[in-house]
């Protein structure tokens, strides 16, 4: 098979772009009917609810955007213009980087929402994410700044291979691969370890949801970041099949987060739990006291854990046989939130 000229690559990548759109938006829908119709919303989480809400709007309307650009510049490369390669070489006209640049907020948006998700996956904790945070700032400031370098270059295939244009989408994705290899980890960190925690205190916990969640966020958080990969290597090697590979990022980049809430709220039903028999009961033996946040269990407590999906969080709520049990604080609760 020959390699991809310059003019066929934008063909091949629309229509990839195209599929992976369809794609986004069924799922988009499906995560707003879960959204805003199947689940109840505690009242501490809803904040979290609602900011999943309108961050997954605001990225499928840029990604929605995007492909609608790159459809507009198809079409008047090869139905308006008399040669399609001058018109996609001539980086001035702003439909270019318009294009470009709806890609840069799209990423902004949905590393957001991770970091976001981060934050309080880790207790509202803000000294484990600002490392994260810079560099995903960092890595946002260069893709302006390549977006820049693209509006004011001569033009030409090969000028995006070298330059400015190349400096800063280098350091660009580079940064963007190590932010969302590292928040990505941290969550699955976090989780793994709120699982190992509540194992020790309730001894007849099962893990097996805990470990769902932590597969489901790896697998999500690795598809993006071998995509991201691949445009890295087809990028520096300068291969026409990186253009094809950049207008794919721009919709899985909006799916990856959508992802992780369909696949959380469909996998981890409400009125699932631990057992078959719905509810997995631990006793808290005599003399093994236990701490969840800064509250001890009472001895011979019989405790219910009650496992449900709010969006992208896991919510535990106790319920007790007597006045002597576990009593969580609001702000208990919300770090039990996941």
């Amino acid at each position: 098979m020959a390699e991809l000229d310059f003019v066929s690559s934008h063909l091949v990548s629309l229509w990839v772009e195209t599929l992976l759109y369809g794609v986004f938006t069924v799922l988009y829908f499906i995560c707003m009917y879960i959204l805003l119709y199947r689940q109840s919303v505690e009242r501490f989480a809803l904040r979290t609810h609602l900011i999943n809400i309108m961050v997954a709007t605001l990225i499928y309307l840029l990604s929605t955007a995007h492909v609608s650009v790159n459809l507009a510049r198809s079409i008047r490369a090869f139905l308006e213009e008399d040669d399609p390669e001058a018109f996609f070489a001539g980086f001035h006209d702003p439909i270019h980087w318009v294009k470009q640049l709806l890609y840069n907020m799209t990423v902004m948006c949905a590393d957001t929402l991770l970091l976001y998700r981060c934050y309080i996956v880790w207790a509202r904790n803000w000294k484990v994410v600002v490392l994260p945070a810079a560099v995903l700032a960092g890595g946002s400031a260069a893709g302006y700044m390549s977006v820049y370098s693209f509006s004011v270059a001569d033009g030409g295939d090969a000028s995006l291979y070298s330059g400015n244009i190349r400096k800063w989408a280098t350091i660009t994705y580079a940064l963007w691969l190590i932010f969302n290899l590292s928040t990505t980890g941290l969550i699955a960190f976090r989780v793994w370890n709120h699982s190992r925690n509540m194992r020790s205190v309730f001894a007849n916990t099962s893990t097996a949801k805990y470990n769902r969640v932590i597969s489901m966020v790896i697998e999500s958080g690795a598809i993006y970041c071998f995509a991201l990969a691949i445009f890295l290597i087809l990028y520096t090697t300068g291969t026409q099949g990186q253009r094809v590979v950049f207008d794919a990022l721009a919709q899985i980049a909006g799916i990856m987060p959508v992802l992780i809430i369909v696949r959380i709220a469909l996998g981890l039903n409400p009125s699932n739990t631990m057992d078959s028999s719905g509810v997995n009961s631990g006793r808290v033996e005599p003399g093994r006291p236990g701490r969840v946040g800064a509250h001890s269990l009472a001895l011979q407590v019989r405790t219910e854990t009650v496992h449900r999906t709010d969006g992208d969080n896991i919510v535990l709520k106790s319920s007790h046989g007597s006045s002597d049990g576990l009593h969580l604080s609001p702000v208990d609760k919300e770090r039990a939130a996941l």
